[in-house]
């Protein structure tokens, strides 16, 4: 009969080399952290310009034509302040600590 026992196996470090991966680990959740947040700001940058480039295409239809004075203008403003937006999350890439 073969002995199918397994036993524990232990693996002692010096505490130097435990430190220095402790640190390696916390060195790499910073980073990934970091390029989550640019990722995150990427993505949104994407979302915001599919919805730009949607209400730019809007005012060149018939149904923007039909609405009112007031409307019309909110749409304006909205697209600017959108522009406006994208520009600074778009900057904001760059300066990423």
């Amino acid at each position: 009969m073969i002995n199918m026992e397994i036993k524990p196996i232990v693996i002692t470090f010096e505490d130097s080399w435990l430190d220095s991966q402790n640190k390696m680990k916390e060195e790499v959740y910073e980073f990934n952290k970091k390029n989550d947040y640019i990722y995150r700001m990427l993505d949104e940058l994407n979302w915001l310009k599919t919805k730009i480039v949607k209400l730019k295409e809007f005012f060149e239809t018939d149904e923007y034509s039909r609405l009112d004075d007031i409307n019309r203008s909110l749409l304006i403003i909205q697209y600017n302040a959108m522009n406006t937006y994208w520009s600074c999350l778009w900057q904001r890439t760059f300066f990423v600590d």
